[in-house]
């Protein structure tokens, strides 16, 4: 039925109105790249706390920051 649909193997099932209703599942974080290239290109993908605390000795031994 799901292949018959065209829908993936993830689906969420819902109860509307006594039917029982069957849906392509949402993935997790799905359009999130796109979003993120809109904020990029507007200039609003700065680190809303980057000035408040700085990086750790930790973070400088332990992290590749690019």
């Amino acid at each position: 039925m799901l292949e018959h649909a065209h829908l993936s193997d993830c689906v969420d099932l819902d109860v509307e109105d006594g039917a029982l209703v069957v849906r392509c599942a949402d993935r997790a974080r799905s359009g999130w790249d796109a979003a993120f290239a809109r904020m990029a290109a507007a200039g609003d993908d700065a680190l809303l706390d980057a000035g408040r605390h700085g990086t750790t000795a930790w973070d400088d031994a332990e992290w590749e920051w690019k």
